[in-house]
């Protein structure tokens, strides 16, 4: 007698499901592959050489580069020239003797929204040299130096002015931003 060969339940259910397995993850992958081939030949079909192009309109397009190509050797010219006032500026801040100056205390808003006083500021009527102190010469504390104090360098020996221009007739007094 002959034994036929059974294969148990459990063995059959684990061989169905490797084959599902197997032919999902195929499946995946020819996906996989196809959406790859698409995208490819999508980017293929997207190339253009930009020399070979035909625009509509060719002479406005010429116009535009050539203001371009203007701007680009104004925009080096301007440069040159904004080199030699920072030249010149620093020519004329070493030679400048600081006589007058116009001075302010700067304000600034605090983070409650309220006006609050700041350092003491100096510019040169001349050069327009900038400088600011924590404290007013006047002040007791001025020549106290230590961390966050410090007093006017090139400025401190400046006689104080106030400025006025005459606008129609009328002597106003300029603001220390406007100098």
């Amino acid at each position: 007698m002959t034994k036929s060969i059974v294969k148990p339940q459990w063995q059959i259910k684990a061989e169905q499901e490797a084959e599902a397995a197997a032919q999902r993850t195929r499946k995946e992958v020819l996906d996989r592959a196809q959406r790859q081939a698409e995208q490819q030949e999508a980017y293929q079909k997207s190339l253009r050489n930009y020399d070979q192009l035909q625009f509509a309109q060719p002479k406005l397009l010429d116009k535009i580069s050539k203001c371009k190509e203007t701007v680009a050797k104004l925009d080096e010219k301007l440069s040159e020239e904004w080199g030699k006032i920072r030249t010149l500026t620093n020519e004329l801040r070493a030679n400048c003797q600081h006589l007058e100056v116009v001075e302010h205390q700067s304000s600034y808003k605090d983070e409650y929204d309220s006006w609050c006083d700041g350092n003491w500021e100096r510019k040169c009527v001349e050069c327009l040299l900038l400088e600011e102190s924590v404290y007013h010469p006047s002040d007791r504390y001025y020549d106290t130096i230590n961390g966050k104090q410090k007093k006017f360098v090139k400025l401190e020996k400046s006689k104080v002015v106030v400025l006025y221009r005459v606008v129609d007739g009328k002597e106003v007094k300029m603001k220390f931003e406007e100098l």
